[in-house]
Parts: C-alpha cells; sequence; structure tokens
C-alpha cells in the first residue's frame, strides 16, 4: 500500500496563481491530448468499410506502439509508460522535481498509442504530464520543497479533472489513487486547479461533452435490488479484470527481445480490434452508444456490422469483457503510453448494459439499459481502482447524469466492496 503523504503550505493567497496557472496548463493540456487523439482515430477509420473485415486495424496499434516505443528509447530518454505507479513511486521516494519533457512525452506518446487504436485510455498520461506541469510552475515561483510536492498534487488532480470534466473527480483521485492527507489551504488549491482544468477543457472543446448522455432515466425504488446485484456482479468481474492485467504483465515481463514486446503488442491489440472494432481507443463512442440505447455501434466496422441478429452483439460484448484488461496491460506495458482509468468505466458501460439486456429478456423485467449501462460505469471503476469516490463522481460528472447519483453511489459501494473483500474471504477458505 502506498504511504500516506502530508501536505501542509503557505497562505492561499500565495497558492492562488499556482494553482489557476496549473489548472489552465492542464486543462490545455487534456483538451489538446484527446484533440490529437481524435485527429489520428480519423486518419485511421479512414478508407473503413462497413462490408467485412477492416484489415488496416491489425497495423494501426502496431504503428502507435512501436513509434511510441521508438520515441521512448530514442527521443524522450525515459519511460512514461504506468504513468500513475511511476508517479507514485516518486512521491514515495520524495523525487518531487519532474522533469518538463514529461510535459509533452505523455501527450505525444498516448497519442500515438490511443489515437492509433490501443485500447486503452488517456487519462493516466496527463495526470503525469499535469504533475509535471505543477513541477515546472513550482520551479518558476522558486516554492520550498512540501510547496512543491503539493503542487504535483494540483497538477496531477487537475490533469484528471480536464481529460474527464470531472473537477471533484480530479479531487478524489489525488486523495485515493495518490493517497495523499491535506490540511484546508492545500485542498483549497487543489479544487481550484481541478475545477479550472475542467472547465478549460470544456470551453476547448466547445462546451461539448466526451460522453453524451441526453435524457438519464433514474430508476424506481423497485429497482434497488438490481442495482445492488449489479454491483456485486461487477465487483466479482473486476476480480478476473486485475487478475488478467497482472497476468499479462508477467508475460510481458518475461519477454527479453528488445523489440518483441512492442511488436507482439501491437498485434495483438491490432486483432483484437479487427475482430471487434469496438475495442479502438478509449471507446467513448461506444459508451455515448450504450447510454442512448443504440448497442450496433458495438457491431459498427466488424464482419457483423449489418446484421441484426441478438447472438453476434451479446457475444462481442462477452468478448471485449474477457479481454479488456489484457489489452490495456499490452498498451501499458508492451512499449506504448496509455491510461487504465476510462477502461473501467468501457467495461462496467458495456456490463451495465448487458445486465439489463438479460434481465429483460430473460425475468421480463423492466430495466432501462442506457442507466444500468452507467451505474455500471461507477460500479467497474470502484472495484478495479478501489477508489469509490472517484468513481462515483467521475461517473456522474462525465455523463453529467447528476440525476443518478444515488443509484452510482450504491452499486459503486457494492463493487467496491464485493473486489475488496471477496480476496480476502476465499485466502481464508483456501487456508483451510
Amino acid at each position: 500500500m502506498t504511504p500516506t503523504v502530508s501536505l501542509r503550505s503557505p497562505s492561499l493567497r500565495t497558492l492562488l496563481p499556482m494553482a489557476l496557472i496549473i489548472g489552465l496548463g492542464a486543462g490545455a493540456g487534456a483538451w489538446l491530448l484527446k484533440w490529437l487523439c481524435a485527429l489520428l482515430k480519423r486518419v485511421a477509420f479512414s478508407g473503413t468499410t462497413t462490408e467485412g473485415l477492416n484489415w488496416q486495424f491489425v497495423v494501426w496499434p502496431v504503428v502507435g506502439v512501436v513509434l511510441t516505443a521508438l520515441a521512448a528509447r530514442y527521443l524522450f530518454r525515459q519511460q512514461v509508460s504506468n504513468a500513475c505507479e511511476r508517479l507514485t513511486e516518486k512521491l514515495r521516494a520524495r523525487k518531487f522535481r519532474l522533469s518538463p519533457n514529461i510535459i509533452w512525452e505523455t501527450i505525444g506518446g498516448c497519442a500515438l498509442t490511443v489515437g492509433l487504436g490501443a485500447s486503452a485510455g488517456t487519462e493516466s498520461p496527463i495526470a503525469y504530464g499535469g504533475a509535471a506541469i505543477g513541477t515546472s510552475v513550482g520551479r518558476l515561483f522558486r516554492v520550498d520543497t512540501p510547496t512543491l510536492r503539493l503542487l504535483i498534487a494540483c497538477g496531477a488532480g487537475a490533469g484528471i479533472a480536464g481529460i474527464f470534466r470531472s473537477p471533484i473527480g480530479g479531487f478524489f483521485f489525488v486523495l485515493e489513487i495518490l493517497r495523499m492527507e491535506m490540511t484546508t489551504v492545500p485542498v483549497m488549491a487543489l479544487g481550484i486547479s481541478c475545477l479550472t482544468a475542467a472547465l478549460t477543457t470544456y470551453v476547448l472543446a466547445g462546451f461539448a461533452p466526451d460522453i453524451v448522455y441526453l435524457s438519464p432515466v433514474t430508476p424506481s425504488p423497485s429497482t434497488y435490488g438490481a442495482v445492488i446485484l449489479l454491483g456485486v456482479l461487477t465487483g466479482l468481474y473486476a476480480l478476473w479484470y486485475n487478475l488478467s492485467s497482472r497476468h499479462t504483465v508477467r508475460l510481458l515481463g518475461a519477454v527479453r527481445h528488445a523489440w518483441m514486446k512492442p511488436v507482439g503488442s501491437g498485434l495483438l491489440l491490432g486483432l483484437a480490434v479487427l475482430l471487434m472494432p469496438g475495442l479502438f481507443g478509449d471507446g467513448y463512442s461506444i459508451m455515448t452508444s450504450l447510454l442512448a440505447s443504440r448497442p450496433d455501434a458495438v457491431l459498427s466496422y466488424g464482419l457483423f456490422d449489418t446484421t441484426d441478429s441478438a447472438a453476434p452483439l451479446l457475444s462481442t460484448i462477452l468478448g471485449m469483457l474477457a479481454v479488456k484488461g489484457v489489452l490495456v496491460a499490452l498498451a501499458n506495458n508492451g512499449g506504448g503510453v496509455a491510461g487504465d482509468f476510462s477502461p473501467t468505466l468501457f467495461v462496467g458501460c458495456l456490463g451495465g448494459w448487458l445486465f439489463a439486456f438479460l434481465s429483460n429478456m430473460l425475468c421480463g423485467t423492466h430495466l432501462p439499459p442506457g442507466t444500468f449501462a452507467c451505474i455500471g460505469m461507477g460500479a467497474a471503476m470502484a472495484g478495479i481502482l478501489q477508489a469509490p469516490l472517484m468513481a462515483i463522481f467521475i461517473t456522474v460528472e462525465a455523463t453529467q447524469a447528476y440525476t443518478l447519483l444515488l443509484p452510482v453511489t450504491v452499486a459503486a459501494l457494492a463493487g467496491f466492496t464485493t473486489a475488496r473483500g471477496l480476496p480476502g474471504q476465499l485466502k481464508k477458505l483456501l487456508a483451510k
């Protein structure tokens, strides 16, 4: 477990201009990263067809991961993959002077990796880049070490707030993922940075959300049993997701050839995207479609693009759920630079929609699939990342489904408790 770090700082008057600058920088960086990913995705999707396989989907992830690995070796001269782990290690080792090069290295590396098809997210790299922005601002103002540490926290939280447009989510990222304890003035500085970053990204994006959820349907009290059951099932799935990711990391660690890892990882990512194109990139378009109860997008650009049968849809969703943890590990540990937060929202959205669909089909219930897709997002992030508060607020802020705060909270707590408590109980049973 990461040790907690206590933060004390000068007055808010001193911190305010630095917090604002960090928020503006991190928000602009988050917008730039999203813009670059969208640009590269348009390049990758040019020439695609709705009839048959799109073989270019095999090539683009290989290109993205290999180019990122080449840049890390010959241009960056440092590794910026697994960004949250690296940031946590630096904080634990009290290495607070991050290189300003990390800012453009994380943005460029992540754009190549995710923009060209690797099935992962963009949030961890921008959190690391935001932390480097915090260091740079601290150097500019010649602050002392405790204040520099605070500015790193402000930058990391602002990066998450900007990429998800979730200021409260960015705030809880610092508390739950980085495990930093903060007093009153640092809390205010962090809040200012996160709010500024989210607003900056929102304005630069033309006030358009990344995940569009136009008409959330609040579940009736009679369906809260189903909400809790979804949370428990999602917590069980979180165990598989994390287990498959850890085993993939171990297998990649056994690869000794320098270029076998990025080439092999890119090929596996490409084959997965070829068979299930919905796995391309961060999956925000798929989440938007499922929230609107339009699951046909899951099959777009694939073999079953024009089919009306439920069997290909269900098998594709199950396949995505089975391999997503593996693919995220390949993107992060195979030479690419990617995030592992939005993939949890992605699998939660798939699982929540599938839960409602099967319940309605097999049990005759009338659960709104879009609503349960949103609820599943919070439950999956809470269970997989073990950060329930961050998961709750990122889910409702990113989708702007504030009316679903209560069911998302219930499912997130159920998923978190299941994923956290079950491994210990299994160990006790095995010990007997």
